[in-house]
């Protein structure tokens, strides 16, 4: 062989990783993790780091085994938007924690603390997935060759995710399990028996695809614990990580006596038969347009004449769209005309079934390539202040406000680098949700100019979400979250503020106010079931004002009363419509089901007795400096064809840190000629990929 050709140094200032590396980083240490995080983020961090080393600890206990290696958890945010991932290396865990935490509408919008809901969620994974191997050919290939042991690389995913989700529930008290909007979901899957196949768990091409292995995966599990005991699960993990290697597959049978696509279609059947046994009527709204799909919430025009929403199509990018409230009368008189002269032709057809609503005319579309564009409410009955993510100059993106003229077909950027969302236009001004580096904050901002001001002081333990106001511009209605979801009113001119009591167990979504300040209108979730309650104000008895399936969400009140919602099927969202007189639902129709076993699933748990939420202090942090060494071996083989077949062995290795401030790597390759003859397909390929260029052979 042809002796080291040549070597490589490159110093990089890059990651994927992570964002932001030219900001001033800080780390903190604790008993079981390294936390690395920008210095703008420290309130956030450390309110964590004084909490997350007793959050391991339940997690552990739970999950049946404790690592011995610290993680690595880098806070960052640079989506601006709820989100986080654990990477289960046998050597060198690492978690990745986003601080922007999610609204009450949202799927993980339900919790008592971001940091802790996400963390316990994450960290479940590294609990369970880097259990190492008792056999030692099993830890030669996963934990050594292969880099992750054997639970991360041979459980389904809807193993991982489930498990994960099914210990956020228990360890929280909150989370998805605990949620109105998980037995809804499952509800509407069942009851219209499209319930996800066992193969189709870990993906497929229908509504809500990948929610399927969170919610589906982990009532499923949590229908394994209830009948074969809590200890069944970690004896699960235990048989996939014993000395005799065993598949997914083979160690489930031992532990539940069937594959896990039986025991699956038994607890299909279950689910099933819960879900039609709670099955209410209907009552008292009426379909204003069947969508199926994504949909944001919706808002009307002043005069009412407009409905302005965000929708995501099967195929193609996130819109918005505008459709006209009135009935299209020409497009139902050539659907007639159409039919009529069908019959006419061929009189032994048979006419289709009328709609069940009537059709609407799209006014207008925003669809601007490269920004996301959601919340629209409208400022006046020709323009729209919307929210829309954008990318700063340091790679992240982060939601700002723009304002579109829709008759114009002109959009402007109102804000800049502001993180806001969930703004509520009123007269010259906007109330808005800022949710940067961790904390959050209402704040008001001037639709001319585009200044932002404080309504509320920033906070890492506190989230608002979901301002309105009354036509006034003096009552502020909105969503609080300090422990649990409150609903809160706020006068602008004295700033006084009350907590509204809520319904026994009622969970609170989204709200609006009625134009003229007299009622607040709420979607709120009790007992599993999301509805529209109504309260008078300032003050009266709450009364539920829809009932049926499919939940009631993100409520929009229009200028002559009516309330257009949100409600699912098990193809996707539609728009729905309260008029203003409808009658209420008696509340003995609409009274959940309470402690049958049939119904496990579909309705939400009783609160679960979980622990206290961690509180603690946490240690002195240090400049962040050059970071922790990150090591990684890099090898490759190259096969050449030609007049002189040559072949060679690149190998390498990388040296960083976390978050992609230095970047070294090294990089030699051995090589020389081999017997002539014609190359085949596994000679073809292998270059060394990773951080830098390869080094070239000669």
């Amino acid at each position: 062989m042809a002796p080291l050709l040549c070597s490589l140094l490159l110093l990089l200032g890059s990651s994927a990783e992570a964002r932001s590396t030219d900001a001033a980083w800080r780390v903190v240490e604790t008993e079981h993790y390294r936390l690395m995080y920008p210095v703008e983020s420290e309130a956030w961090a450390l309110d964590l780091a004084g909490r997350i080393d007793e959050m391991r600890d339940r997690v552990s206990e739970v999950v049946g085994y404790s690592p011995t290696r610290r993680t690595d958890v880098v806070v960052m945010d640079p989506w601006g938007d709820a989100n986080g991932f654990a990477m289960p290396f046998a050597r060198r865990p690492m978690m990745g924690v986003f601080t922007s935490a999610p609204g009450p509408e949202s799927g993980i919008g339900n919790y008592r603390l971001w940091a802790e809901d996400l963390v316990v969620h994450e960290d479940a994974h590294l609990v369970h997935m880097t259990r190492p191997s008792r056999s030692p050919l099993g830890r030669l290939v996963f934990d050594r060759l292969l880099g992750v042991p054997p639970i991360a690389a041979r459980a389904p995913g809807w193993v991982i995710e489930g498990y994960a989700t099914l210990v956020e529930g228990r360890l929280t008290g909150a989370g998805r399990p605990n949620s109105d909007a998980r037995p809804g979901f499952l509800r509407a899957l069942a009851r219209q028996g499209q319930l996800p196949t066992y193969d189709e768990l870990d993906g497929s091409e229908r509504w809500r695809a990948r929610s399927m292995r969170y919610l589906v995966g982990s009532a499923y599990l949590e229908w394994l614990a209830a009948e074969f005991g809590d200890a069944a699960l970690p004896q699960l993990w235990a048989r996939m990580t014993a000395r005799r290697m065993r598949s997914f597959e083979h160690a489930f049978l031992g532990i539940f006596g069937a594959p896990p696509a039986v025991l699956y279609g038994r607890f299909a059947a279950e689910l099933t038969a819960g879900a039609l046994a709670v099955e209410r009527p209907e009552q008292p709204v009426t379909l204003w347009a069947d969508l199926s799909g994504e949909l944001g919430a919706p808002a009307s025009s002043p005069d009412g004449s407009q409905l302005a929403f965000s929708r995501s199509p099967k195929r193609g990018p996130q819109q918005l769209e505008i459709w006209a409230t009135a009935p299209d009368e020409e497009a139902e008189k050539e659907c007639a005309e159409r039919i009529a002269e069908d019959l006419t032709k061929d009189p032994e057809d048979v006419a289709p079934q009328p709609p069940r609503q009537p059709p609407h005319a799209v006014v207008a579309t925003f669809d601007h390539p490269g920004r996301v564009a959601v919340d629209p409410r409208w400022i006046d009955d020709e323009r729209l202040l919307f929210s829309a993510w954008v990318t700063d100059g340091r790679g992240n993106r982060q939601p700002d406000l723009f304002t579109w003229t829709v008759g114009a077909g002109r959009s402007r950027r109102l804000t800049r680098n502001q993180n806001l969302r969930d703004a509520e236009p009123c007269g010259d001004f906007a109330v808005a949700v800022q949710r940067r580096h961790g904390l959050s904050a209402l704040v008001r901002v001037d639709l001319q100019s585009g200044a932002v001001e404080a309504l509320t002081p920033p906070a890492a333990t506190r989230v608002e979400a979901g301002p309105r106001m009354d036509a006034a511009c003096q009552q502020l209605a909105f969503l609080r979250n300090e422990g649990d979801w409150q609903v809160v009113l706020k006068h602008l001119g004295t700033g006084a503020e009350s907590v509204l009591p809520l319904p026994a167990g009622g969970q609170p979504l989204a709200l609006d106010l009625r134009p003229d300040g007299s009622a607040l209108v709420v979607a709120l979730g009790v007992g599993g079931f999301s509805e529209l309650w109504e309260r008078p104000l300032p003050d009266g008895a709450w009364l539920r004002r829809t009932g049926g399936e499919g939940g009631a969400y993100a409520p929009d009140v229009a200028a002559d009363g009516s309330v257009t919602f949100l409600r699912h099927d098990a193809l996707g969202f539609d728009l729905h419509r309260l008029e203003a007189q409808a009658e209420l639902p008696e509340d003995e129709a609409l009274a959940p089901i309470r402690d049958e076993s049939w119904a496990r699933g579909v309705l939400r748990p009783e609160a679960p007795d979980a622990p206290a939420l961690p509180i603690g202090v946490a240690p002195e942090p240090r400049p962040y400096g050059l970071g922790q060494p990150l090591l990684r071996p890099l090898a490759a083989t190259q096969l050449r064809a030609g007049a002189r077949p040559a072949a060679s062995i690149d190998l390498g290795l990388f040296v960083g840190d976390r978050i992609g401030r230095s970047e070294l790597l090294l990089v030699g390759a051995l090589g020389g000629a081999v017997l002539a003859g014609p190359p085949t397909l596994a000679q073809s390929g292998g270059r060394l990929t990773g951080p830098g260029a390869a080094c070239p052979s000669t």
